[in-house]
Order: structure tokens, then sequence, then C-alpha cells
């Protein structure tokens, strides 16, 4: 499918002149024996977040500038340094602020993953990013994660999609939605190319994503956290997933995952801390003369937040957010790997959304288990693990400690090396 047909909501800008010099650029160093390493060449689109240069950053929204930037975003300029081919920038939810990828302004792409008929979300915020992949139009996506923005599309269109620690890549030119939560996310088909990605955009050695290190331990919460339902095929594939990980030799096993229910706790108690922040990024558009231009959804969850957000609360949540970081990278041994579904359940229709209430009801639990990890900065590894009876993808999520990001990648490369992960659909 040539680019400039994407379906709607898919890309919200093409970058034609830039991707055909970068393409022919790459070409010429791989006849002349050149190849500048595994991103050369590669298509890459950017979500509407990051800066680049000529286009503007329109964040999902039509509230803000069109004036087209002058410079590339640092993660931008970074990849195209190692010969990646910038496709153009992908649609999402207004403001990223959204997990299941509907945006009125610019359009909502339909899942490729499901057959045509089948009207599903592609999960969000990165929505457009997870639909360029599946529907092979770059091979790689750039896109961001706040409470679950990569890991939730990649896991309802049946990709592998990577949340890395906050800290890990360079945020110059990139918006951001939550300043304490946000982190960049790829997502990709193959791990082994997340894993070449992160190489140069943490500025790591190559070495740093080849096996070695002691084996992994997979702790599975047998029961959940509480108050989520997983539908059952979701949980019949993570069972199988485990299988198959004992059957390679892995050690699998069974204990609560404390830390997801530790945060569920503070989350009652105060709010989402990113809700918080969210209001403080995006307060001023709810003035009389902006309110009617925003997303009614974005709208309604953000007054919603105004109405219930406490004094004092964010506070109290990066106070236990730090100490709770602190405690799960003390307490879990190097190798130890959480293991949960990526979301509860498959993509939703668009036509079950489409009341208020049932919208928000599905946002809330497409994020309920990605959500804690963010908090925690914990990056995470939305990996496919299946489909249900509909023929819609499942997904399983690989989590570790704040840092670890590495020691997750190589496992993520040896999983998929050996056939572990479930047989993608070709776009």
């Amino acid at each position: 499918m040539p680019l400039a047909d994407a379906p709607p909501g898919v890309f919200i800008g093409l970058t034609p002149q830039r991707a055909q010099a970068e393409a022919a650029a790459s070409l010429q160093r791989r006849r002349e024996g050149h190849a500048l390493g595994p991103l050369d060449g590669v298509r890459t689109s950017w979500k509407d977040l990051f800066d680049v240069a000529g286009t503007p950053t329109t964040c999902g929204s039509r509230l803000t500038s069109s004036d087209a930037r002058a410079h590339d975003a640092e993660a931008v300029a970074h990849l195209a340094a190692a010969g990646a081919v910038c496709v153009g920038k992908t649609g999402l939810s207004e403001f990223a602020f959204s997990g299941l990828g509907v945006n009125p302004h610019f359009g909502t792409p339909r899942n490729p993953a499901l057959p045509p008929g089948d009207e599903r979300v592609c999960g969000g915020s990165s929505s457009g990013a997870a639909a360029a992949v599946a529907l092979g139009l770059c091979e790689l996506a750039v896109g961001t994660d706040t409470s679950g923005s990569v890991r939730v599309p990649a896991s309802f269109t049946g990709l592998a999609g990577f949340r890395a620690s906050a800290a890990r890549y360079p945020k110059a030119g990139l918006w951001t939605l939550s300043p304490t939560l946000d982190a960049i996310g790829l997502i990709a088909r193959r791990v082994d190319l997340i894993a070449a990605t992160d190489a140069v955009l943490a500025r790591a050695p190559q070495d740093d994503v080849r096996e070695h290190g002691a084996a992994p331990r997979f702790v599975v919460d047998a029961e959940g956290p509480p108050g989520i339902d997983v539908d059952p095929d979701v949980a019949t594939a993570l069972s199988r997933f485990a299988k198959r990980l004992r059957d390679a030799g892995y050690v699998v096993q069974h204990a609560p995952h404390r830390h997801v229910h530790a945060v569920q706790a503070l989350f009652e108690r105060h709010g989402t801390l990113v809700a918080a922040e969210a209001l403080q990024t995006l307060g001023r558009w709810l003035g009389p003369a902006t309110a009617p231009q925003l997303d009614p959804r974005i709208r309604e969850r953000l007054q919603q937040t105004r109405k219930a957000l406490r004094p004092g609360a964010a506070a109290a949540l990066r106070q236990a957010r730090f100490t709770l970081i602190a405690r799960l990278s003390e307490n879990t041994p190097g190798p130890t790997v959480f293991l949960s579904p990526t979301t509860p359940g498959t993509a939703p229709c668009l036509r079950e959304i489409q009341h208020p209430e049932a919208f928000h009801a599905a946002n809330r639990r497409a994020l309920s288990l990605t959500m804690p990890g963010s908090f925690l900065d914990m990056p995470g590894l939305a990996l496919p693990s299946g489909i249900d009876a509909h023929g819609a993808p499942t997904s399983v999520l690989l989590s570790v400690p704040q840092g670890r990001d590495a020691f997750l990648l190589r496992l993520g490369c040896r999983l998929e090396r050996d056939g572990l992960l479930a047989p993608r659909t070709p776009p």
C-alpha cells in the first residue's frame, strides 16, 4: 500500500521528500558496502508529539500551532544519523490522553489486525503508530507511553511494543503530557529491531542487547490484580505462553505482583498521577473559548479530574512513587521478570464505545494492567501471545524494575529467536 493511500487516522502528515532523499542515500551506502548499521534504510514513523523539521507538531489537536518546526527532536536526529528513513507523523488520541486511540479531528484508524467489517480500535494513544506497522507502511514506529500508550496498541494489533525507562532516551523536542511519567516507546514486528533502535537511542554499546547474564525467572500473578477481570481467552493465552517458557527450560513461578497491588491502592486513595499532571498540562484549554474545540471525551476526563483532585494528591503520589520504585528495585533479584497479560481483553469495537460512559470504562480497562508499570517506571515489553475466539490478538507483558531495559530486550530477542512468541499475521 502506498503511504499516500493510508487509511484515515494512520498518518497526520507525510514527509515524502525527506523519505525519498534518506532512502536514496541509504541505498547508495549499501551499494558501496558502507551501511550505517541495522537501522540503515528502515522506514520509520514518528508519533505527532515529536518535532520533525519542516512539519508542525499537532499533538493530535486542532488547538496547537500549525507552524512547521525548524529542527528535529533529538531522538529523530539520532535515528536519522543511524540511517533510518522518516516517512511521516502518525495519529494519536488528542494530546495523548486516552488508551483507545480515538481522534475526532484527524480520524480514528481501524485495527488492521482484524478482517474487514470488524471495526475495532487500535488502542492508544499511539494508534497511528501501531496501524502503520501493522499495515506494513513502516517497519518501526516511535511513540510515547505514559500509561500504556505503546504497549496497549501493540497488544491490540498483535505487535511487539516496548516502553523504555523514562530517562533512557533523549526527550528534547518531544511534547509531554505528564512530565513525570512520559516515556518514549517503540513498536515493530520484530523485537530485534526494537533492540537495535534502543542501542541507538540510548547510546548503549551494541553488546548491551546481546544475550548474556543470569537465567531469567518469570513471576506470574495467578489471581491477577484485584478488581480486574481478564477475559478467558487472554488468560488462556498467558497460560500457554507460560507453559512454552517452562517447556523451554525457564523457571516460571506464581506469586502476587505486590507492587501492582500497592499502586492500585494508591490510585484508589489519591487518584492517578497521570490525570493530575494532564490537568496541569492541559487545563488552560478548558476555558470557554477553547474547551468546545477539545475532543469531548478528553474534555470530560479533565473536568472530572478538576472536580475530584484533592489538594496535595499529586505530591503524595510522587513521594510514594519514589519510595515504591526504590523498594521494587531492592527487593527484586536481577533476572526476575514479571509476567501478565498486557491488556485484560482484546480491542473493543468502535460501536461499543460510542456512549461516553462506555468509552471511559473501556479506556480504564485497557490501561489497567499497564498503568502501574508506568507509575513505577518499569520497562515493559508487550509480545503477541495468540488470538481469541474472534481472531483478535492477545498479548503478554514482560516487565522489569526501572533501568533494566537492556536485560529485558536481550530476553525478548532470545524468546523471539527461540520461536516462543505467537506467530504474527503478515501485513
